[in-house]
Order: structure tokens, then sequence, then C-alpha cells
């Protein structure tokens, strides 16, 4: 709702309250994030993380923000897991692919589209200008993929 501030004091109250809930602390993550309390964001994602949260669309989120904050290596393994957590789950192969591409690892990328292509995860309206993974519509494995 664009109040990052007032989500922060929130879920702030929400850890106090709760603080086994992984999915306050991630929503604090954000809110921190969104807060630019970048430190406040990367100990609110590690308890989230360390509260095993066991859910791919959750570890995506994990990674998402991991990567907003510049933690790549961290974004990454999220992303990772959410992808083993559950192997029909478009986004995580998404997630994983953005990851590689800030990082400047293309073929790993190429490779992880690929994965979720074969896996009939990813369909070619995936890949349309605009989408989230157009940048990889014209690397060789994915082209040959794709076909």
């Amino acid at each position: 709702m664009g109040r990052p501030s007032e989500a922060l004091t929130d879920a702030r109250l929400a850890t106090d309250a709760i603080p086994s809930d992984g999915v306050a602390w991630l929503t604090r993550m954000e809110a921190a994030r969104l807060s630019g309390r970048a430190n406040e964001a990367r100990r609110a994602g590690d308890r989230a993380a360390a509260l095993a949260l066991t859910s791919a669309p959750l570890h995506v989120r994990l990674a998402w923000n991991a990567r907003l904050l510049g933690n790549l290596k961290q974004s990454e393994a999220f992303a990772r897991i959410a992808v083993q957590q559950d192997p029909h789950y478009a986004p995580a192969y998404a997630e994983l692919a953005r990851v590689f591409d800030r990082q400047e690892l293309e073929d790993a990328g190429a490779s992880v589209v690929v994965r979720g292509i074969a896996s009939g995860v990813l369909a070619r309206e995936a890949f349309a200008p605009g989408s989230a993974l157009a940048r990889w519509a014209d690397h060789p494995e994915v082209r040959r993929a794709l076909r």
C-alpha cells in the first residue's frame, strides 16, 4: 500500500509476538528493505530462513528480497531450494534465472530455463517480449528447447 514504515512497525510487532513465525520474519524483511533498512532486512531474512520455511513461494520471496538487497549467493541458495521444493512452480525457475543473470552466469541461467521448459513448467508464452524471461529467448540452448 506504499507505506513501508507502517508495515515495518506491524511486522516488528508480529515477530515480537510470534518469534517462530517464518512468514512474519519474511514480511519484516520485505518491509525493512522497502524502508531502506538493509541491515534489519538481512537479519530478518536470516531469521526467516532459519525457521525452515517449507514453501517454494516463500523461498522465491526470500530469493527475490535477497537479490534486491544485493546478496546474490543467498538469493541463489533460496531460489535453488524453491526449485527443489516444488519443481512445478514456474516462478522458482524464473527467480533462479534472474539471479544467474545478475551474477553474469548466462549459461547457468539458460540451463535453469531449459530445465523448466523440459519439465513442462515454462511455456513458450513465458518468453514473450516484456516478460521476466524474455531476455533468455535468444539464448541458443533456450531457442532449441522451445522448438
